[in-house]
């Protein structure tokens, strides 16, 4: 029993692991200038990074495995998965043009080192602390609805700087504040994600999809909002 409780905690390392190799996949799609097809790697790669926690504590891979540090491997694959690789896209898109577009990959890349690296980025009570570094989705929204250079720079800027404010932003999987309705919220905008990547050819996204994000992202704003200032933190 206990060799195969180890196998099954190796086997949910693997499936974190399994992420970084969609994430390469993105990075030569988008050096090939097949965004489409960058962003369906990525996005699977977010779907692996969804489950993977879940797994890991279903499996107690720091009982089975102690020899290996899940958080740190998890925070290296996050990084690249939400940061350099994101902003690798958002580059090549060349929504934003010259040295502006390179200026702000470069305020993508070193904030998200600063929100990394702190030591509270994930609170005790399950949160994460600041703009919690998505700028996987902020360069698929960037992508879909082809954002002007002036607008796009606007974007990035505005989530850079929330990096630094100290706002409890909801982590779907742990937090128990809403955890429900973000969930299901998140799946029905995660699978309609796919449905419009797969069929996307350079057009305005169907308004569905508009109205989709705009509950999602307006329901999870509105709960990490509240959550940051109730009084009773989730134990």
């Amino acid at each position: 029993m206990k060799n195969f409780r180890i196998l099954y905690a190796w086997g949910a390392h693997l499936f974190t692991i399994s992420g970084v190799c969609f994430l390469f996949l993105s990075l030569i799609a988008a050096v090939d200038l097949k965004f489409k097809l960058a962003f369906i790697y990525l996005a699977i790669s977010t779907l692996i990074d969804a489950l993977d926690g879940f797994f890991s504590r279903k499996a107690h891979v720091k009982k089975y495995v102690p020899a290996i540090d899940g958080e740190l491997l998890d925070n290296i694959i996050d990084y690249t998965g939400f940061v350099f690789v994101p902003a690798f896209i958002i580059y090549k898109l060349d929504l934003i043009p010259g040295a502006f577009g390179l200026t702000a990959c470069f305020i993508i890349l070193i904030a998200s080192c600063y929100q990394f690296c702190q030591k509270d980025a994930k609170t005790k009570d399950h949160y994460f602390k600041g703009f919690p570094s998505y700028w996987n989705i902020v360069a698929l929204y960037l992508y879909l609805y082809q954002t002007g250079p002036f607008t796009g720079f606007l974007i990035i800027f505005i989530c850079a700087a929330l990096v630094f404010v100290p706002v409890k932003y909801l982590y779907p999987s742990r937090t128990k504040f809403f955890q429900k309705p973000i969930l299901v919220m998140g799946a029905v905008w995660g699978a309609g994600t796919f449905v419009v990547l797969l069929d996307y050819d350079k057009s305005n996204p169907p308004l569905w999809f508009s109205i989709v994000s705009a509950i999602f992202f307006g329901a999870y704003t509105t709960a990490s909002l509240a959550a940051t200032f109730k009084k009773t933190a989730d134990a």
